[in-house]
């Protein structure tokens, strides 16, 4: 038997999490869909996500007022979330900037004028900062204060999913393989076959946006492969960096670019681990579905030397007894901000992080959901600067209904 929903959303990461949270506030008879974390990454025939991690930088300061003011927002209710839920995911850890001095002096100028508390020029006070933590010659730091820090997405996501389903949301554990168009509903398929029907539905599947014919034509995504480290911690090496923030480093390096690391933090499997992350000259862009699993199962598989070594450098005296490789996906957008938009005929979106939307997530699916309901936008927000792109001459998917935008 069909199911009847009035809003579903598809995809259940941090933004889509968010966003039927907030639906349930306002809304009977809503669900969000997408499938558990794979428990053998390897042997998986489905889809991934990114936030099969624990440790993400949660920041005012990494782009610019607009992104600033998603992640303010989103940090403002992280103490609520987690009461409410019963959920710790959040570590206001601060985070410490090292980059060139004119690279610097631009991160006080933005510091400044969104009036965040931060500590520049650093490098006098580094010892007393940041003990643990080695300046790169050539290089300057500004140290944000909490609430920048840390976030386990895993744990964000638990804390949503269970708030809305006390609120009477429903989550349905399977992937969304197929999206059809009628005059009166949209009727979604499952890869266990089942059916699902609703007026409106909201896309949040970020790198998979694409793949499942959910929109007439194409939108403008770019899909990159992203490679991390985990660093396994001694615990007396974990107890002598317990205060360490995180950190962006903009390395001088010829082969990697975009230095960023946690502090550390205990992972799933019982071990300390030091995530560090790069963009690398091994990174491509991912265009089929096809590449994107392939990546996911069998990308990269050996440690980057010169990531530990940038460790390492940052962190003299660390001791590296074992490093493992972890893959994701980054998807940007056309124009660099998150995608959230109506495309008409129930069709809605909210995706393309750009690498940044752990942090701002529950503002991204707060906008979403105010979308969908017809609610107005906080003051600090406008749709034009998340409206969605279309890739050029995408072939149009002939299930959608032919009135479908695009």
């Amino acid at each position: 038997m069909t199911e009847t929903f009035e809003h579903l959303v598809v995809g259940k990461g941090m933004i889509g999490a968010a966003a039927l949270r907030y639906l349930s506030c306002g809304s009977q008879r809503v669900a969000a869909i997408g499938p558990d974390e794979p428990v053998d990454a390897e042997a998986h025939d489905g889809v991934f996500s990114s936030h099969y991690d624990q440790g993400r930088i949660c920041t005012q300061l990494s782009r610019d007022r607009l992104w600033g003011e998603l992640t303010r927002q989103s940090m403002s209710r992280f103490g609520a979330l987690e009461a409410a839920s019963a959920t710790h995911f959040y570590r206001p850890a601060g985070m410490l900037y090292i980059a060139p001095a004119a690279d610097v002096r631009a991160i006080a100028a933005l510091a400044h004028a969104m009036a965040v508390e931060h500590v520049w020029p650093a490098r006098p006070d580094m010892a007393a900062l940041c003990p643990s933590v080695a300046l790169p010659a050539g290089h300057g730091a500004l140290l944000e204060m909490a609430p920048a820090g840390i976030i386990d997405p895993r744990a964000l996501i638990r804390s949503q999913l269970s708030i809305a389903m006390r609120q009477g949301a429903s989550v349905i554990r399977e992937t969304v393989v197929a999206a059809e168009k009628t005059s009166a509903h949209w009727t979604l398929t499952t890869d266990q076959g089942r059916q699902f029907t609703a007026k409106n539905i909201l896309i949040c599947a970020g790198a998979y946006s694409n793949c499942f014919g959910f929109f007439r034509r194409q939108i403008a995504i770019r899909v990159k492969s992203e490679t991390t480290i985990l660093v396994k911690v001694s615990g007396a090496d974990a107890q002598r960096l317990s205060g360490m923030p995180a950190i962006a480093y903009q390395i001088d390096a010829p082969r990697i670019s975009d230095v960023y690391l946690t502090p550390p933090l205990v992972y799933p499997d019982g071990n300390i681990y030091i995530k560090l992350g790069a963009n690398t000259d091994e990174d491509v862009i991912l265009q089929t579905l096809d590449q994107m699993q392939h990546w996911m199962k069998h990308g990269c598989r050996h440690p980057r030397q010169d990531m530990v070594q940038a460790l390492c450098a940052l962190i003299p005296g660390l001791d590296v007894s074992a490093v493992q490789v972890k893959r994701c996906l980054v998807t940007y957008s056309d124009h660099g901000k998150p995608y959230i938009d109506a495309l008409g005929n129930g069709l809605f979106i909210a995706t393309a992080g750009n690498g940044s939307s752990a942090a701002c997530s529950d503002t991204l699916g707060s906008l979403a959901a105010d979308l969908m309901l017809e609610r107005t936008w906080p003051a600090a927000f406008q749709p034009a600067d998340f409206s969605v792109r279309l890739m050029p001459d995408s072939p149009a998917n002939p299930r959608l209904h032919p009135g479908e935008p695009g």
